[in-house]
């Protein structure tokens, strides 16, 4: 956000020639008009905190916020066993970890670029103990019950591309809706949302093959 790191209170009061020179990446942003937002980027070699600027298109602040709420969210990872397991998250656009974790032991992960597709999380000592994770710029996606139900609450209205998958299955692509044989290529499919209504996707059935 700045072309240095923190400096201290006071420390440059004598030299405001450094002091302006700190605002010269965000001016431009608000003479522009374009939305921008600072978040926390970590610390200098001196422990100073440093920040990070995003900027969007104009009238996009919907985007930069989603952006940079992916960003700021950590994942916790926690140990609560008796004994020790190794956490294995095998994501493609993030830097994959596998660290040990010990008995009560916890570690906090953050992702800074989207995920196409849920991620395994595995244990490499325990190889029957899986899970995953949805890593995305937006707070919409929808995990379905036991039952087969799935609800996403409050999008916005539009248009919108969901992509529907399953840990074994993969991509769902044919399925029966509304009694109707469709094809969702790479499970993607388009949905209008309405202000004010809420949009019933139907009952969809998925043929039992495709879990083979």
């Amino acid at each position: 956000s700045t072309p240095s790191s923190a400096f201290k209170i006071g420390e440059k009061t004598n030299d405001p020639v450094s002091m302006y020179l700190n605002d010269i990446f965000t001016v431009p942003v608000n003479l522009a008009g374009l939305p921008g937002i600072s978040i926390p980027a970590g610390h200098d070699s001196k422990g100073y905190p440093l920040g990070l600027q995003i900027i969007g298109k104009a009238f996009d602040e919907q985007n930069i916020l989603n952006i940079a709420y992916a960003m700021e969210e950590k994942i916790n990872f926690k140990n609560s066993d008796p004994v020790g397991h190794n956490v294995k998250v095998d994501t493609f656009f993030n830097p994959v970890i596998n660290p040990i974790l010990p008995s009560g032991a916890k570690i906090s992960q953050s992702y800074s670029m989207e995920e196409r597709l849920p991620t395994k999380v595995s244990c490499s000592i325990h190889p029957w103990m899986t899970g995953w994770i949805v890593v995305r710029n937006d707070p919409y996606i929808g995990v379905s019950d036991k039952d087969g139900n799935l609800e996403i609450k409050n999008l916005p209205v539009g248009e919108f591309e969901f992509q529907i998958w399953q840990e074994k299955a993969g991509y769902i692509q044919q399925v029966t809706q509304d009694g109707e044989t469709v094809e969702w290529a790479r499970g993607r499919v388009k949905i209008k949302i309405e202000d004010g209504k809420t949009t019933d996707f139907g009952t969809i059935v998925i043929g039992a093959d495709q879990f083979k």
